[in-house]
C-alpha cells in the first residue's frame, strides 16, 4: 500500500482467483482502517485470470469490504471498462450497506470522486 498525502493507494496485479482478489482487497481495506486512512484508491486494472464478476460475486466483494471498512474508509476502485457494470450494481449494494464506495475506468475520475469534499 502506497500512502499519499490525502489518501492511500493499493494495486492488485497479475493472475489470481476471484477469491484471492477478495481476500487481498479485504486486507487492504482493513489495513487502511487500522492506520486511520480515510480514503483508499484501489487499482485492479492489471489483474489477470479473473472473469467479469456476476451479481453474487459483486455482493460478496462489497460485503467483505464493508466489514473491513466499518464505516471508516471511503473506497474508490479503478477497473477495466468491461469489469464495470453499466448500472453500477456493486455501488448500489455498497450504498445499501452504508459503504461509501464507487468505481471508475480512469484514475482521474476515481481521484476526483475520492478527493471531493
Amino acid at each position: 500500500m502506497l500512502i499519499c498525502k490525502d489518501h492511500a493507494r493499493f494495486e492488485l496485479k497479475g493472475p489470481m482467483t476471484f477469491q484471492e482478489a477478495v481476500l487481498r482487497l479485504k486486507l487492504a481495506v482493513e489495513a487502511a482502517r487500522k492506520k486511520r486512512i480515510a480514503k483508499l484508491l484501489i487499482d485492479v486494472r492489471e489483474i489477470e485470470k479473473i472473469d467479469v464478476p456476476g451479481i453474487g460475486q459483486r455482493y460478496w466483494l462489497v460485503t467483505e469490504m464493508e466489514s473491513s471498512a466499518q464505516g471508516a474508509v471511503k473506497i474508490v476502485m479503478i477497473a477495466r471498462p468491461e469489469f464495470i457494470d453499466h448500472e453500477k450494481v456493486g455501488v448500489t449494494i455498497a450504498a445499501n450497506r452504508n459503504l461509501d464506495m464507487n468505481i471508475f475506468a480512469t484514475e482521474a475520475d476515481a481521484l476526483a470522486w475520492l478527493l471531493a469534499p
